[in-house]
């Protein structure tokens, strides 16, 4: 099992170097997905991750239920930057939350956060769904 973040851009531009695109055709309208994935094994870890009055597994996980509930890529940007602030300054108390399946660790954490921060700063009007 595994979350994916979807942004969904409408627009005539091309993303298609962006790793991980996929573009969709719906109609006459051209719509450009582009997603992210993330086991849920990392949740524990994301959850020791401080954000304001929340933390980054309700950022990642459950955006969308938030008071202030993410719709668009823009609404990402200040919880991520505190999140991957927060993960490179406290790395070590965090590898105890490494999975001891071996499905994902600290840094598949870090470098999804990373990508989703990615995401948001070249697509900050796209539409956001969560998928788990």
């Amino acid at each position: 099992m595994s979350l994916d973040i979807i942004f969904t851009e409408n627009d005539d531009k091309d993303y298609s170097n962006y790793c991980g695109s996929t573009v969709m055709i719906d109609g006459h309208n051209e719509t450009k997905d582009y997603y992210i994935n993330i086991t849920h094994n990392l949740n524990e870890m994301a959850e020791h991750v401080p954000i304001g009055n929340t933390n980054l597994y309700r950022v990642l996980w459950h955006g969308d239920e938030l008071s202030d509930p993410i719709t668009k890529g823009n609404q990402f940007e200040n919880y991520l930057y505190s999140g991957i602030d927060y993960l490179i300054r406290h790395r070590q108390s965090l590898l105890q939350y490494n999975p001891s399946n071996g499905w994902g660790n600290y840094g598949s954490l870090l470098q999804f956060t990373k990508d989703c921060l990615a995401l948001s700063i070249q697509h900050p009007n796209a539409d956001v769904k969560f998928s788990r």
